[in-house]
């Protein structure tokens, strides 16, 4: 063959290389962890099943807690996020009157309170004084797998030999399973690290790939959105 005709067919051969998809490669969307928080699919504090926190936001800040609620996709169990705001109302202050200290907190308040009227330990006098609301989210867990709103634990999570696999919703967990079963994983991006980059190592291994995806594949079977 000639030199000429050789070139020719390399070139070729680069061409359709580059352009005909790899199902070996991941191709995914360049994402990060934040373009998932719009919606966590959770255990419902009523009957355990499928529920899900909409959370929407505009660029970073978080819309009007109105707006942000849970509703039980089996149940039909509904609450706002503004429903579990509670506040601690708080005085440190020296009396008008004496000096004495005040140190008071009265705890787990629905509403705020624009003054209370307290009377001093040290003369007796009383004052209506101005506190600090201290707002808080009366979670129904702690449990770090859990939705930021109400602290309900995330549906999509299971056991992977000494570690939990878990998702916010369908579309992390579908965008982690098309990650895992990439044999051929290159950068998306070289101005920041997606979400797929930032996974923990024992999901990357690809020791564990069979068994994750088969975890992945039975919680994607049962359809929590229908």
């Amino acid at each position: 063959m000639k030199p000429a005709a050789k070139q020719e067919k390399s070139y070729l051969w680069h061409k359709i290389s580059t352009v005909m998809p790899n199902p070996e490669r991941y191709e995914g969307p360049v994402t990060f962890i934040w373009d998932y928080q719009h919606e966590y699919m959770v255990r419902c504090p009523r009957c355990e099943g499928p529920a899900l926190v909409s959370c929407p936001k505009v660029s970073f800040k978080p819309v009007d807690p109105d707006k942000e609620r849970v509703l039980c996709l089996k149940c039909g169990f509904s609450r706002l996020a503004n429903d579990v705001i509670r506040y601690n109302i708080r005085v440190k202050r020296a009396c008008s009157h004496c000096d004495h200290w005040f140190d008071v907190c009265i705890p787990n308040n629905k509403e705020k309170a624009a003054k209370i009227r307290l009377s001093c330990d040290g003369c007796g006098a009383v004052e209506d004084l101005v506190p600090e609301n201290e707002a808080y989210r009366d979670l129904y867990t702690d449990e770090r797998l859990s939705d930021p709103l109400f602290g309900l634990p995330l549906y999509y999570q299971a056991p992977i030999r000494n570690d939990v696999l878990w998702a916010f919703n369908k579309k992390h967990l579908s965008d982690i399973r098309d990650y895992v079963a990439s044999r051929l994983r290159e950068r998306q991006t070289m101005q920041w690290t997606t979400m797929v980059e930032k996974l923990p190592h024992f999901i990357k291994d690809a020791k564990n790939r069979d068994q994750i995806l088969k975890v992945i594949d039975r919680m994607l079977e049962i359809d929590a959105y229908n």
